[in-house]
């Protein structure tokens, strides 16, 4: 199984070092006061604040000495000794308490990965991973995920039964809790031009589960109990559209269909074959990982 993440999750993985001209030399001292230490930072954080461009470095941090040792600014060219830029800064911005005065070089961009910021901060100087500055606009909910055993066996399984069932485009919605199917359904495109098969599904399972929740209201006035074994697992109330399941698909969905698993709440959907032309959940587009939707949801491709 291939998971479909969003491209900026993509262009992050997709990691070749750092070009010297994208490192930057940077003023460092050890605080040789430690009673002094929150009045430095506060100090240099004020007087000295980097720029925007380098908000991902740490301003202090201790070594595997226990020696806490602080980034004061940016080296200036024009200066070619520490001591003389050192005795500069502390001058001007009064920085007693610190000594031991040295350069540092590092990456002047933020760091593109989990793995790359730990990297750079055993390396260089310790700095911190966003997504923000890394300009990668994921959700959690599109992040690298890993399926179990189970879970991929239980996939293939479903595939395998779609990919048997016609050689139209089928489509099945599955509760994952119980691995039951609420909803199948066959491409009838040629019929209608919006009755693709993931549109059907849809359609179908949100009628039973509607069902479902008017037998239950049904029963609750009358004061009796309610079960529902063909939608197991499935609270008939709290129950919104499709929330949880899990769509098994034969082609990639077009645009239309992916908007309506969006607005369907799907968790995750499975398909075997992409779709060059229009599909929307991988090939054409990742409508599934666009930031501004107010749903996310995980699409892994057969491989």
């Amino acid at each position: 199984m291939i998971q479909i993440l969003s491209d900026e999750w993509q262009r992050a993985q997709d990691i070749n070092g750092v070009d010297d001209d994208q490192f930057r030399t940077f003023l460092v001292a050890s605080i040789s006061d430690a009673t002094k230490t929150s009045t430095i930072i506060k100090r240099i954080i004020k007087s000295l604040p980097l720029p925007a461009d380098l908000q991902q470095l740490k301003r202090i941090f201790k070594d595997q000495e226990g020696i806490a040792r602080v980034l004061i600014a940016v080296a200036d060219s024009t200066c070619t000794s520490v001591d003389e830029l050192f005795k500069k800064f502390s001058e001007e911005h009064s920085l007693d308490g610190l000594g031991a005065p040295s350069y540092v070089r590092a990456p002047g961009i933020p760091p593109r990965s989990q793995n790359e910021a730990r990297e750079w901060s055993e390396k260089y100087w310790p700095v911190q991973f966003s997504m923000k500055r890394a300009g990668m606009l994921v959700k959690p909910s599109v992040v690298p995920v890993v399926l179990s055993p189970k879970e991929l066996e239980s996939a293939g399984e479903w595939l395998a039964h779609i990919s048997k069932r016609s050689a139209k485009n089928v489509a099945v919605l599955v509760n994952p809790v119980s691995n039951q199917i609420i909803a199948e359904s066959i491409d009838k495109s040629d019929i209608c031009g919006i009755h693709h098969a993931t549109m059907l599904c849809i359609k179908e399972a949100s009628k039973r589960i509607l069902q479902a929740r008017n037998e239950h209201n049904k029963r609750r006035r009358v004061g009796s109990s309610y079960s529902n074994s063909i939608l197991e697992h499935f609270h008939p109330v709290e129950t919104y559209l499709c929330s949880g399941c899990d769509l098994y698909i034969q082609h990639e969905p077009c645009a239309m269909c992916a908007m309506a698993l969006v607005h369907s709440r799907i968790r995750r959907v499975f398909y075997n074959s992409a779709d060059t032309l229009v599909g929307s959940l991988g090939s054409m587009r990742k409508l599934h990982c666009h930031h501004k939707l107010n749903h996310r949801f995980q699409v892994f491709k057969y491989s």
